[in-house]
């Protein structure tokens, strides 16, 4: 067979083809060409993160970008079969500092299903002293591992993981896998036992870890500090924390029914609320709130159309009526992430001083008290 269709456009495979190619868990990425023999020849190939491949229009010549946690992005050229060259390396400043480093690791959930997740280290490390750690949480993460972040107070969903590191923090971003109608317990399994993978290293302070996640990483923010004390101090972000009015709500942002997003989407129930009610309850973390011990640092933008800002007002009155320890911040005008440059400075900071108090021992912030 000469050709292979995809997407209704013929490839010929007896043509060199190039191929974008990624190790599983984002360990190593790069680019191979395939010769009209079907033979691979390497072009770029490493323990980074490669991408953004062109080719020249004669020769057998490609420039590609190339970067690692530590490496800021560079412009490579690639010329036969020659050793890839430096054309040029953005942020010349980065050699001044000390930057950390980041690792791959492993770890088992309950069910014994081998997971990985991405360690980022202080920018001073000394392995002769223990450090705070803030568990950063989502879905998948890996992908992270070998990406450059200049540390910025200007983030949208307020977390910047180099931000952090140069502030004398461990990072670990968990990777995360679903049951279907118990998305809640599943993300608790996971977090927990990455943490507490992370925890018999020795590398960290265990009763100086912290817990963030926004939008879905909000949520699963809401829910695991229901299941577990093993956090000081804990940040939810634009979270659902009721299933039962979430899936009964509308979406302002799709302007339909917000039922489907719970039923096969992100929410991952797999069916309807009037179906399987009792697995809806039991992943609603608002009806868990008692069990919590963790001080919880949550917010939300008053206009954000994508989850309800009830949400978040809901879970707070909650642990306010319960007398937990939890501040609230709401911003006027903003959406599902921050887009005016004020809010998310004050955001960024409000954040690491809530940290800084509890996993650092700093002054407590004049902001946690109300005026």
């Amino acid at each position: 067979m000469d050709n292979l269709v995809y997407k209704d456009k013929a490839i010929n495979i007896r043509d060199s083809v190039l191929l974008k190619t990624q190790s599983i868990d984002n360990s190593e990425s790069g680019y191979f060409k395939l010769n009209g023999k079907q033979q691979l020849q390497l072009i770029a190939y490493e323990s980074k993160l490669i991408n953004s491949l062109y080719k020249a229009k004669a020769g057998n010549s490609y420039i590609y970008v190339q970067q690692d946690f530590n490496e800021p992005p560079s412009l490579m050229i690639k010329k036969g079969n020659a050793l890839p060259m430096v054309i040029y390396k953005s942020n010349p400043q980065h050699d001044y500092y000390h930057w950390g480093d980041s690792q791959l690791i492993a770890y088992k959930n309950s069910k014994g299903v081998i997971l990985k997740g991405v360690l980022f280290y202080p920018f001073n490390y000394n392995p002769r002293q223990q450090y705070p750690m803030i568990v950063s949480i989502y879905q998948r993460q890996t992908k992270a591992l070998h990406s450059y972040v200049n540390p910025s107070l200007l983030n949208g969903s307020a977390f910047n993981v180099t931000y952090y590191t140069s502030l004398g923090y461990f990072v670990l971003l968990p990777d995360i896998i679903y049951e279907l109608g118990n998305l809640g317990y599943s993300a608790s399994d996971c977090v927990i036992a990455a943490t507490k993978t992370i925890i018999e290293t020795g590398l960290v302070d265990k009763t100086k870890i912290g817990l963030i996640g926004h939008s879905f990483g909000g949520y699963e923010s809401n829910f695991i500090i229901t299941q577990t004390g093993l956090f000081a101090a804990a940040v939810a972000g634009s979270g659902v924390s009721d299933f039962t009015s979430g899936y009964l709500s509308m979406n302002r942002e799709g302007k339909n029914s917000n039922s489907w997003r719970y039923e096969y989407q992100q929410l991952r129930m797999g069916k309807s609320l009037f179906e399987d009610y009792k697995s809806y309850q039991n992943n609603s973390p608002v009806n868990w709130v008692s069990n919590v011990t963790t001080p919880l640092l949550s917010y939300s933008g008053t206009e954000d159309k994508n989850v309800n800002p009830d949400q978040t007002m809901e879970f707070y009155l909650a642990l306010r009526r319960l007398k937990k320890e939890h501040i609230m911040l709401l911003y006027p005008k903003e959406g599902h992430t921050m887009q005016g440059y004020e809010n998310q400075i004050d955001l960024t900071h409000k954040i690491s001083e809530w940290f800084g108090y509890y996993l650092k021992g700093e002054k407590k912030p004049d902001w946690f008290e109300p005026k």
